[in-house]
């Protein structure tokens, strides 16, 4: 499933990072195989299928569940969906189509003293928590650790069945975290299990655009 562990990037696809982030500023925009969702300003780049809607931060804002996802307010986040019919809430959702999840976010002074590496697992769901809530986690990978100059990340797959639903999502996450663990930048995509499954080839072309260039110095 997650057949890389992307501790380096190649020289090419980072110059064509770093040159889309710096036009682009914080925006999304269409090219001719895909949006692309960057920042200048937190450095990061992500690439989605034309046939994705994007949803920027502005309209993730008006949308009131999204915003209780979160202990502290993002810096920047972004929504993408291959559902026909998209809208921000589907994230997080055993949709049939598959989504992304893109947040930068801050760590609050409790998150910053018990981070871990481990812990990058739980920044949007809390993988313990829900276990101690009677639902079924089941991990679909080795999680991985890397380590990019001073940020440090982690890789994980899991599929997720609440102890109240019968509804199952499968989810792939890459989480970085910078050296004054304050900050962190995340990257989920998922959707039902069969649709995880059926659709791996996509989520991983998705995951493996991801890219954080910030030196994570401060």
């Amino acid at each position: 499933m997650m057949s890389r562990g992307k501790a380096t990037t190649s020289g090419r696809a980072r110059l064509f990072a770093v040159g889309a982030i710096f036009v682009l500023g914080t925006a999304l925009a269409a090219c001719s195989d895909g949006h692309v969702v960057a920042s200048d300003s937190q450095q990061l780049y992500l690439k989605v299928p034309n046939n994705w809607k994007v949803f920027d931060q502005r309209a993730l804002q008006k949308d009131g569940a999204f915003g209780s996802l979160f202990t502290s307010t993002p810096i920047f986040a972004a929504i993408a969906s291959a559902d026909p019919r998209a809208r921000p809430g589907d994230a997080f959702t055993p949709s049939r189509y598959p989504w992304a999840l893109v947040v930068v976010r801050p760590l609050n002074g409790t998150e910053r003293s018990q981070m871990s590496l481990n812990g990058l697992r739980d920044v949007l769901f809390n993988v313990d928590t829900l276990q101690t809530e009677g639902a079924n986690v089941q991990s679909l990978t080795t999680p991985a650790l890397m380590v990019k100059g001073a940020l440090h990340g982690t890789l994980v797959a899991y599929e997720v069945q609440g102890a109240q639903s019968g509804a199952a999502l499968a989810y792939e996450q890459e989480t970085w975290v910078n050296s004054a663990t304050n900050k962190v930048w995340v990257l989920m995509s998922g959707c039902a299990p069969s649709c995880f499954q059926a659709q791996q080839p996509v989520i991983n072309r998705v995951m493996q655009s991801f890219l954080v260039l910030d030196r994570g110095n401060s």
